[in-house]
């Protein structure tokens, strides 16, 4: 503020003494999407922005549907990733179909639209063995590791197929709502196609608040689409399919309490609990407001006085979040390895998945132990083994980016997977240093250390991932 005022007060001065030179202004209401995004995610996705102008509850009709919808910074954000993939993917789909026709119509290889293929070593070859016939359909026989057209093809609409899936996904992500008496209308941005969802249909309305300003809830209900069961994968690791609300909605609050005004008689009949307050997500919690959320988790922990102990089943619930961020790991060697049309996969590409998958869950192990050697010479040990059972859950915001990456593999953008991963590696730090912050109340050099211990296990496996994809 200081710097600002000084800057303010200068400019003032010189406008003053200089003729034609004009004051500085701030603007206060004009921010950057760009930096209120990365500096501040939660603040990004709260209501009543200063750049918007609220709709007051009044503006609701007595008994008419409430309608909300997002504001452009949201749907702006949402649209550029989704013509960013589809670019790309168009990109990468013409790239197939140019090697395709060049190993199979020698005439055109010299055509500058073709002639880049010459570039890669495996299409000289081809092209000096088949100069004047096209290259075999299914490969030359007893070189199994040279391009085969048939594989382009299968490879260039399977990346068609998971880029058509990611794209669905990304329109229907958060969608603009409409609560009616008979259900709740679901609206795509940008194809403007609804779905009536009755309120019978619901089955749980989950709520995590962020901070006063910034909630994210899910709403499942049965019969809606496939794309939409992502949402709560994301969410909370459930399986029912539901939709997303963010409080940076317009007519946040009047669509909320039509909402509940709707759902809570339901809960009269006798139905399970459909309102889920407590329901908090494990992922975008400590994603936008990091330090709450994993206090939340260790005294969710220390309030189980199993979590001291190794134990079985314990261990089995710490598990699946843990496989989950090992995944994906695996997910983008499998996807790179399947869409790289130059190599027919084998055998070797599902070990390597598998192999990366099993050496990312042993970060679970490696870190949660040695932070508890690391707190039992430094004169703790007061926590048992509670980071075992707090660790996998304090790191699933790394899943965010590697969702990202994964989508940016499948449409072969080059070198944003291995960034995306990185700032993964990143979050990974931070997550872990927060928690032992939390947990053990480490402080300075020592939650560094602690902090490192996942980023070095993580470079490791993205070494591995590098050399595996060469």
């Amino acid at each position: 503020d200081t710097l600002v005022q000084t800057i303010l007060s200068e400019s003032e001065r010189a406008a003053r003494g200089i003729e034609g030179v004009n004051a500085v202004r701030l603007q206060e209401n004009t921010p950057s999407m760009l930096f209120s995004l990365f500096l501040s995610p939660a603040s990004f996705f709260s209501r009543q922005a200063k750049t918007e102008a609220p709709l007051s509850a009044a503006s609701v009709r007595s008994g008419g549907p409430v309608r909300a919808a997002y504001p452009t910074r949201i749907t702006a954000l949402v649209q550029g990733a989704i013509i960013l993939v589809a670019a790309l993917a168009i990109w990468r789909y013409l790239g197939y179909w140019a090697r395709f026709i060049a190993l199979e119509i020698p005439a055109v290889r010299l055509n500058p639209l073709f002639s880049w293929t010459y570039t890669d070593p495996d299409y000289r070859v081809l092209y000096e063995a088949y100069r004047t016939t096209g290259v075999p359909f299914f490969g030359v026989e007893g070189f199994p590791n040279l391009p085969q057209p048939w594989w382009l093809l299968v490879a260039a609409h399977l990346m068609l197929l998971l880029t058509l899936l990611a794209i669905n996904w990304l329109r229907g992500l958060l969608p603009n709502l409409e609560a009616r008496v008979n259900g709740l209308a679901v609206t795509n941005v940008f194809s403007k196609q609804s779905q009536l969802v009755p309120w019978n249909r619901v089955q749980a309305f989950k709520a995590t608040e962020i901070s006063e300003q910034s909630q994210v809830l899910l709403l499942q209900a049965n019969g809606l689409t496939l794309s939409q069961r992502l949402n709560s994968l994301l969410y909370d690791g459930s399986a029912t399919p539901g939709f997303l609300i963010t409080s940076a909605i317009d007519n946040y609050q009047p669509l909320i309490q039509s909402t509940l005004e709707q759902l809570t008689p339901l809960e009269s009949e006798g139905r399970p609990p459909i309102l889920q307050q407590e329901a908090t997500s494990p992922v975008l919690w400590p994603a936008l407001s990091r330090r709450p959320a994993l206090a939340a988790q260790v005294e969710a922990a220390r309030a189980d006085a199993t979590t001291r102990q190794i134990s079985t089943s314990t261990l089995l619930r710490a598990a699946p979040p843990m496989a989950a961020l090992a995944l994906l790991p695996a997910l983008l060697l499998l996807v790179t390895g399947l869409l790289n049309g130059d190599q027919t996969p084998t055998f070797g590409l599902v070990l390597g998945a598998f192999l990366l998958w099993f050496f990312g869950m042993l970060e679970w192990p490696i870190v949660a132990l040695g932070s508890l050697l690391l707190d039992d010479n430094t004169g703790g040990g007061d926590e048992g083994y509670r980071a075992m059972y707090v660790y996998p859950t304090s790191q699933l915001p790394r899943i965010i980016p590697l969702i990202a990456a994964l989508i940016f593999t499948i449409v072969g953008a080059p070198a944003l997977p291995a960034l995306l991963w990185v700032a993964a590696i990143v979050w990974a730090f931070w997550l872990a240093a927060a928690l032992w912050e939390v947990l053990y109340e480490w402080q300075g050099s020592q939650a560094i250390l602690g902090g490192l211990v996942p980023v070095i296990w993580q470079l490791l496996l993205l070494v591995g991932f590098l050399i595996g994809t060469r």
